[in-house]
């Protein structure tokens, strides 16, 4: 669930300017609660966070990319442990 919110929201001021709307539809079923993601929106306003362009820039696209790599690494795994259980069958 966190990984959905960093993804649609990658900094602080993404989550921010994100109405609240657009925080729910990423949110699982209920989850975070309404009040959690007032919540986080606050401690959004309150970060110091990234200013520098540049660098902000860097960032989203190194998460972007950490993020790619970790759901192609959850997809590998589930790959080998489906194989496995084939073998370990047969």
């Amino acid at each position: 669930m966190a990984l959905a919110f960093r993804e649609k929201f990658p900094t602080p001021h993404d989550i921010t300017t994100a109405s609240l709307s657009a925080l729910r539809e990423t949110r699982v079923q209920y989850f975070p609660s309404e009040t959690n993601l007032l919540r986080l929106q606050q401690l959004a306003r309150e970060t110091i966070g990234i200013t520098n362009v540049d660098r902000l820039r860097g960032m989203k696209v190194e998460q972007e990319l950490l993020i790619k790599e970790l759901r192609l690494v959850q997809e590998h795994l589930e790959r080998l442990d489906t194989e496995i259980a084939d073998i370990v069958k047969t």
